[in-house]
């Protein structure tokens, strides 16, 4: 069930959040630091959804640092 919450609700959650933060930037930060610690690997959707959020520049930004 936890899996789950992260899978989904705190997903749409997260993509929710960043289409609204008018600081790109530290959602591209705050998606690095959640991507590192994540030992579950229940946080990899979140990389996949990060174009809902995030413009083309940040996007491009984000790549180079992954």
């Amino acid at each position: 069930m936890i899996g789950d919450v992260f899978r989904y609700d705190t997903l749409n959650l997260f993509v929710s959040y960043g289409s609204r933060c008018t600081d790109k930037s530290f959602v591209c930060d705050l998606l690095l630091r959640l991507y590192e610690h994540d030992g579950y690997g229940v946080r990899t959707e979140l990389v996949a959804k990060a174009s809902e959020c995030l413009p083309t520049e940040e996007m491009r930004g984000l790549i180079a640092q992954f």
